[in-house]
């Protein structure tokens, strides 16, 4: 019996005592993590979340290459992972965008000169929020 798969990577065995030993660096991380967590580091809260953030990666990377069998796969099997991994801190950011936009429409957004209810185009049009007040008669241009 053949020790290859059919696209041609190896089949890897991993030792156990390769798991015992990632166990003990998981659990001295997450020791790091309590204490890092209870400590004022200079520089204030980025530098804590700097901290924070190093051992939290070091521990996924951690486990994507040991225990997900990462480290022993194809290239291809890797390139993926790592986009897999680019598109997440991606969207991500696309989150901290949404929440760092303010919540409060801009004032005039809707009555503005430019809008179609402004320009007569009203045809199936309903008036806006911020076009009340407007007599809205389809076909007749809205004056200023």
């Amino acid at each position: 019996m053949s020790n290859t798969s059919p696209v041609g990577a190896q089949h890897h065995i991993t030792p156990v005592w390769r798991y015992g030993v990632t166990l003990c660096g998981l659990l001295v991380l997450m020791a790091l993590t309590i204490l890092a967590a209870k400590m004022q580091f200079p520089g204030g809260t980025l530098t804590n979340n700097i901290v924070a953030m190093g051992i939290a990666v070091t521990k996924a990377s951690l486990v994507v290459l040991i225990f997900m069998g990462v480290a022993y796969t194809t290239k291809l099997a890797k390139l993926w992972s790592i986009i897999g991994f680019l598109w997440l801190f991606f969207l991500f950011g696309v989150l901290v965008d949404y929440k760092a936009r303010g919540t409060e429409p801009v004032a005039g957004f809707y009555d503005d000169a430019g809008s179609a209810l402004h320009m007569g185009n009203t045809d199936g049009l309903k008036p806006t929020p911020g076009d009340a007040g407007l007599q809205v008669t389809p076909g007749k241009p809205q004056g200023d």
